[in-house]
């Protein structure tokens, strides 16, 4: 039986938008964003998984991606497939003792426009602060998969992850699927300032599953926040957040076209100045030319979770507006409706228990009321909650974390207003 989760619409009047700086603010304009409520769905994980990640193939699949306990010890990395109001039967992809359990460093599938599925998780290395990248792909829908390559070879005892896919559209040299990754083959101990940089590399993948070259895209990057890609129909955009020797932390992105890799700009001049990780990155979501970009921000000792859009395939963004109710944990998720309007999904951490939200935005500036999808940890091991738009609905997924501090994954659906 499904039960009913919160939902929750805050009216205007309410004005929890303050302006700031260079940040557009605006008025609640746009009409519900869903035609009922969230609906809880039965969580095809078992009791303890976590690190959930949501996927949308170019069909329109759904899958859903964790990390399960393993009987005696280590994790399985598993998948479901989303069967209109029901999940299938859990697969493995891989499992092992070595497997490297992040909240916010989290495997993660993909699938290309002809099917090839693909998928990376993260395992031990040598030492206690090194990992490495892990990566299958399945050319049968995730019933057999190739043996696991890892796609650096620099052969560091160093940390390697935060991995976002994407394919690069076209043929031959530069088209194809691809990944990018932190590495930190350059840094030495720690994340201090006596060590090197953290940089951000990328590689292509063939349809066997063998990794390419892996090429350096950013010499010096955050450390450990998440990265974000997505194609759209003029080439790849990826953001990320960079570090600059001032130690700003600002988002920015770049674009991957004919096999090259374009300049850095900022999304927003935010003008973070802070000395270390806020382990916060940036979410992105492309159709055509259309891509939205979201991310969170606490320059000025200000916390704000920003949406800013491009029409031209990420060259070029508008400015931000701010889509939080007022207090934000960030760990933004965003997804594409249309053109011009997106879901951005973060968590609000106002009154006394943190909240998992979305709201619609359009790039215009006007904003929808904000819908709770459940209560979430203020904790860590919450993660990053997922969202994504496929056939019409709205598919949720997050860490649910117990009271005796032990994990589930939920799962919910609702159904778009339009």
């Amino acid at each position: 039986m499904h039960r009913r989760l919160l939902f929750l619409s805050i009216a205007a009047a309410i004005g929890l938008f303050a302006a700031a700086a260079g940040v557009r603010s605006a008025p609640l304009q746009l009409p519900a964003l869903l035609a009922g409520d969230v609906t809880a769905m039965l969580s095809p994980a078992p009791a303890g998984s976590a690190e959930p990640r949501l996927a949308v193939d170019p069909a329109g699949r759904v899958l859903l991606s964790w990390l399960a306990p393993r009987e005696g010890g280590g994790h399985l990395f598993q998948f479901s497939e989303l069967k209109q109001d029901s999940w299938a039967a859990p697969r493995t992809i891989a499992e092992g003792a070595g497997m490297f359990a992040n909240w916010a460093d989290f495997p993660a599938m993909f699938v290309t426009r002809r099917g090839l599925m693909a998928a990376h998780w993260l395992e031990r290395g040598t030492s206690r602060a090194a990992y490495d990248i892990r990566l299958r792909t399945s050319a049968d829908n995730g019933r057999t998969w190739t043996d696991a390559v890892t796609p650096h070879r620099d052969g560091t005892a160093t940390e390697h992850g935060f991995v976002s896919f994407f394919e690069a559209p076209g043929r031959g040299p530069g088209s194809g699927l691809g990944l990018i990754w932190l590495d930190g083959r350059q840094m030495r101990g720690d994340h201090g300032a006596s060590s090197g940089a953290m940089t951000l590399r990328s590689a292509l993948v063939s349809d066997t599953g063998l990794a390419g070259e892996d090429v350096l895209v950013d010499d010096r990057v955050c450390d450990c926040c998440p990265t974000a890609a997505a194609a759209t129909d003029s080439g790849v955009v990826v953001a990320y957040r960079d570090r600059s020797e001032g130690e700003i932390r600002d988002i920015v992105v770049r674009r991957f076209e004919g096999g090259r890799w374009s300049e850095p700009h900022p999304v927003h001049e935010d003008g973070w100045q802070i000395n270390g990780c806020p382990v916060n990155g940036p979410a992105l979501s492309a159709q055509g030319s259309a891509v939205a970009l979201a991310w969170f921000t606490a320059a000025n000792r200000a916390p704000k979770t920003q949406l800013a859009f491009s029409n031209d395939g990420g060259r070029t963004f508008g400015a931000p507006v701010r889509v939080d109710s007022g207090t934000t944990l960030g760990r933004t998720g965003v997804a594409l409706v249309a053109a011009d309007r997106a879901v951005v999904s973060w968590i609000d951490n106002t009154g006394a228990a943190a909240r998992f939200t979305v709201r619609e935005a359009a790039a215009g500036g006007a904003l929808g009321a904000p819908v709770v999808v459940s209560p979430v940890s203020g904790q860590r091991t919450s993660g990053f909650p997922q969202v994504v738009v496929a056939g019409g609905r709205l598919i949720a997924a997050w860490t649910h974390v117990e009271g005796d501090g032990s994990t589930r994954i939920g799962v919910a659906r609702a159904r778009l207003a339009r």
